[in-house]
């Protein structure tokens, strides 16, 4: 998600809330981990959230940047 989850987590620590961070190694285990609740979200490219979708997985698109999309779990 971030090069420096340090910024974000800062943000969160400025309005009491918290963030568990989660390594691995591609953003192709990204589907696979929000299906699985080990994530609420998470980075991927633009491949694994559309076959995730045509799939019928329950996620929607958070954000996009370049060449990457974040992708949640619709719970």
């Amino acid at each position: 998600m971030s090069k420096k989850p340090e910024l974000l987590q800062d943000l969160l620590d400025s309005i009491g809330q918290t963030a568990e961070w989660v390594s691995y190694r591609d953003g192709r285990e990204t589907i696979t981990r929000l299906a699985a609740r080990e994530i609420d979200f998470g980075g991927t490219g633009s491949t694994p959230p559309i076959k995730a979708q045509a799939a019928g997985t329950p996620i929607r698109y958070g954000g996009a940047g370049l060449f990457k999309f974040v992708t949640i779990q619709v719970h």
